[in-house]
């Protein structure tokens, strides 16, 4: 769809100055002209468009729940669950690999080649044992920390983290802590220089 907002700028109120299509003198203009010339195009090409579909391979799963988990009970003052989302997403944006997407309770990981797991804090057995099924059969899956923590209620698990995400993960954990100020990392296997080093 494309749609243009508004058709003509309006004479008088709050949005008096947001402009339109036509301007105030409701005369044809540059913008009316550039409008007109995509709509031509459009109804050239657009028997072409009909049914295209494109398919992404990589997808980020996000969780509401998750979301609102943390943000009841955060880890950081300035780190949450929409930082880390913005973090993968930008991240992925820049390699100009497009996303999709999904949403608990997803059945549709195998579409993709990639699924992208912001902190899944909240989550039911059925959905992480999802996520375990689809890297059994071949799927890669990118988690971050806090995954796995709680059930669908909030309740911490009464097992090693990240509960029953290890068959995917292939670690355990015991205990963590928030750093009170970033950490370097052993090794530079990315010849990253200062920026190899965690910060929550």
């Amino acid at each position: 769809m494309v749609a243009y907002w508004h058709w003509h700028s309006l004479h008088y109120g709050q949005e008096t100055y947001w402009k339109g299509v036509l301007s105030h003198d409701l005369e044809p203009n540059r913008v009316y002209k550039e409008v007109s010339r995509v709509a031509h195009e459009l109804k050239r090409i657009g028997p072409k468009l009909v049914n295209l579909k494109k398919t992404d391979k990589v997808a980020i799963l996000y969780s509401i729940d998750s979301y609102q988990g943390i943000k009841f009970m955060p880890f950081d003052d300035k780190v949450d669950y929409m930082t880390i989302l913005h973090q993968f997403h930008r991240t992925l944006y820049n390699l100009n690999i497009e996303v999709d997407f999904v949403f608990p309770p997803s059945n549709n990981f195998d579409d993709y080649d990639l699924i992208v797991v912001p902190p899944l804090y909240i989550a039911s057995d059925e959905l992480l044992n999802k996520l375990v099924d689809y890297v059994k059969k071949g799927g890669n899956l990118l988690l971050s920390f806090k995954s796995g923590f709680c059930n669908e209620y909030s309740t911490v698990r009464w097992s090693r983290m990240p509960g029953p995400l290890r068959k995917a993960a292939g670690f355990s954990y015991q205990e963590f802590s928030t750093l009170s100020e970033p950490l370097h990392l052993k090794g530079d296997s990315y010849k990253v220089g200062d920026e190899n080093k965690v910060s929550v």
